[in-house]
């Protein structure tokens, strides 16, 4: 029985140009993915915020609620 190397592409090879599922997925310690997407620029404030302290819990969820509900606004 042959063996089949480790990301081989399936049988018939068609991947369709798909990497591994695997290759989506940051590894442990790896910085975080950044983006300049404003949306993504006002939550990761508004997390550093939480996580410093500088909000509660409620005034987080709320902030992030109304942004999400509003990205535009």
């Amino acid at each position: 029985m042959p063996l089949i190397p480790v990301g081989a592409p399936p049988v018939g090879g068609h991947d369709r140009g798909r990497r591994p599922p695997e290759d989506d997925v940051p590894w442990p310690g790896s910085p975080p993915v950044r983006s300049d997407h404003p949306l993504v620029v006002h939550l990761t404030a508004l997390a550093d915020l939480h996580e410093r302290g500088a909000l509660t819990d409620e005034e987080f969820a709320a902030a992030k609620a109304r942004l999400l509900a509003d990205p535009e606004g």
